[in-house]
C-alpha cells in the first residue's frame, strides 16, 4: 500500500476517534439510554467519517457473515465467561449471594412486572428473558458501539498498519473511552480505582484480538463482534456479576474489574491459537 493511502487511513481512524470521543462526551444521552445512550457514539461517528472520507455508507460491515461466525461470536465470550464464574464460584474465590432465586425473583417480578410466580418457573423464565428480551436489548447497544470500533476503526488500522497494531490500539482507543466512566461515575464495583482501569483495559484489549480475528475472518462483518459484545454484557452484567456476592473491602475477582476475565481470556484465546496452528500443520 502507498504511502499516501496509509496515511489517509490513519487520518480516518484519528478523526473518527476524536468524533467519537467529542459525542460521547458532549451530546445528552440520557433520552436514548433504552437503546444503549453514549454507547451509540461510536457508530454515529463512523457513520459521519465515512460519508465525509468515503462519500458512502457501505465499507462499515453491515452485512451477515457465514452463520458460522455469529456461532463464533456467540460461543467466544460464552466460553471465556463460563470459565471464568466456574472457576472463580468453585474454587472459593468468589461466593454467591446468599439466596440466588429471591434476586431472581425480585427482577421478574418487581423490576419486569411478572404475577407471583411458582419456584420451578423462576430458572427457566428468567434464562428465557436474558436470552431473548436481554439480548435484544444488548444487540441494539452493542451495534452502536462495535459499528465504530470494529466497523471503522479497525479495519481503518488493519489495512494500514496490520492486524496485531489494529488489534492493539483499537482495543487501547476502546479502553480508554470507558475511563471516564470508572474513574468519576462509578462505572466499577468498588476496590482500588487505578486497579479496576488496569484490569478493565486489560479485558478490553484481549477481548479486540478476538473480536478482531472474528472481523477479519466473516469478511469485515461487525455482527460477530456485536454479539460477543452482548453476550459479554448479558452474561455479566445481567446474570453472573448480580449473583456474585461483593467482597466488603478489597478489589473483586470477576466481573469486569477483576482478574478472572483477563486469566479466562488469555485461556481461550491461547487454546484458540493452538487450536488453529495444530489444524494449519495437519
Amino acid at each position: 500500500m502507498q504511502a499516501s493511502s496509509k496515511a489517509r487511513l490513519r487520518l480516518k481512524a484519528l478523526v473518527f476517534v476524536v468524533l467519537a470521543y467529542l459525542l460521547t462526551f458532549t451530546v445528552p444521552w440520557e433520552p436514548l439510554r433504552f437503546i444503549g445512550g453514549q454507547m451509540w457514539a461510536p457508530g454515529i461517528a463512523a457513520v459521519l467519517v465515512q460519508l465525509a472520507f468515503e462519500r458512502r455508507l457501505s465499507g462499515l460491515g453491515w452485512k451477515l457473515p457465514n452463520w458460522r461466525w455469529l456461532l463464533a461470536g456467540l460461543a467466544f465470550p460464552a466460553a471465556y465467561v463460563g470459565l471464568a464464574y466456574g472457576v472463580a464460584w468453585g474454587s472459593g474465590a468468589a461466593v454467591l449471594i446468599p439466596d440466588p432465586m429471591a434476586w431472581i425473583r425480585e427482577v421478574l417480578e418487581v423490576h419486569i412486572g411478572f404475577p407471583p410466580l411458582p419456584a420451578w418457573a423462576l430458572l427457566p423464565l428468567f434464562a428465557a428473558m436474558v436470552m431473548t428480551l436481554g439480548m435484544a436489548m444488548n444487540i441494539v447497544a452493542a451495534f452502536g458501539e462495535e459499528l465504530g470500533w470494529r466497523g471503522l476503526l479497525f479495519p481503518a488500522l488493519q489495512q494500514s498498519d496490520g492486524f496485531k497494531v489494529a488489534v492493539l490500539a483499537s482495543g487501547a482507543i476502546w479502553a480508554v473511552w470507558h475511563w471516564h466512566g470508572i474513574l468519576f461515575s462509578g462505572y466499577h464495583a468498588g476496590g482500588d480505582p487505578a486497579l479496576s482501569v488496569l484490569l478493565f483495559s486489560l479485558m478490553i484489549v484481549l477481548m479486540s484480538v478476538g473480536m478482531g480475528w472474528l472481523t477479519l475472518r466473516s469478511g469485515g462483518s461487525v455482527w460477530p463482534a456485536t454479539l460477543v459484545h452482548a453476550v459479554h454484557n448479558v452474561l455479566i452484567q445481567g446474570a453472573f456479576e448480580p449473583l456474585t456476592q461483593r467482597p466488603e473491602t478489597g478489589q473483586v475477582v470477576t466481573g469486569e474489574w477483576g482478574v478472572a476475565i483477563p486469566l479466562a481470556l488469555c485461556v481461550v484465546l491461547g487454546t484458540s491459537a493452538l487450536w488453529q496452528r495444530r489444524a494449519r500443520g495437519a
